[in-house]
């Protein structure tokens, strides 16, 4: 993630509220078709907003919270698994999650991929995490100017990622762009 890499010293900026606001839960499970998911991944997890929002959401799973820093993912251990103990940080590397195939009804990334130098190898990680019949979403910042946000050099289209995303085989893959700043990509094994 060579130098796009969100830098840990601003964290603080992940647990904005506003930012659950712009991509609420009940629209994205809504889209994903997610009814009662025992096991979802946050990929890129960060300080673990959206996990926490996912386990508020639905009572009875649990949210593997995968980022490749560890300060993110001892900030987590520190101040989200007390108050939420269904939230389980773990640290990632290169792509890579220490879980079985087909561990996870759903998976989330939400502002990562502009920052993968490799996203088909890290789609095709989560393709492998993604039960048969589940789901993957991935938001990410749209790719033109705004007020807040990495440089537009580094976004990634939201159909290039539907793209990627039919390359390592998820299907009826559907854009949705109804936030001011985020695009909104959900596929299905």
């Amino acid at each position: 993630m060579s130098g796009k890499c969100f830098n840990p010293a601003k964290l603080e900026k992940l647990n904005n509220p506003e930012r659950i606001a712009e991509l609420p839960m009940s629209f994205l499970c809504d889209k994903a078709a997610l009814s009662d998911p025992q096991v979802i991944i946050d990929l890129g997890a960060g300080t673990g907003l959206f996990s926490r929002a996912l386990v508020d959401y639905f009572p009875h799973c649990t949210v593997y919270a995968y980022d490749v820093s560890k300060v993110m993912v001892d900030w987590m251990q520190a101040n989200v698994v007390p108050h939420y103990p269904r939230v389980v940080p773990r640290l990632m590397a290169d792509g890579q999650v220490d879980a079985a195939d087909g561990f996870a009804d759903f998976l989330l990334m939400v502002n990562l991929h502009h920052e993968i130098d490799n996203p088909l190898k890290t789609l095709q990680e989560s393709y492998r995490l993604v039960k048969t019949g589940g789901s993957i979403a991935i938001s990410d910042w749209r790719k033109e100017e705004m007020d807040k946000g990495p440089s537009v050099k580094i976004r990634v289209d939201a159909m290039e990622v539907k793209h990627q995303l039919q390359e390592v085989g998820f299907l009826d893959i559907t854009v949705y762009d109804d936030f001011r700043y985020n695009y909104l990509v959900i596929g299905y094994k």
